[in-house]
């Protein structure tokens, strides 16, 4: 049970800084533009 709960937020925080790198991304972009 712990390891699936620490699965679940192993994947969430991963989805996270994938979310905040696109965003960073988005940001230099936009200002390089």
């Amino acid at each position: 049970m712990c390891y699936i709960y620490n699965c679940i937020i192993c994947m969430y925080a991963i989805s996270i800084s994938m979310k905040l790198n696109l965003f960073h991304f988005n940001l230099e972009f936009s200002i390089k533009t």
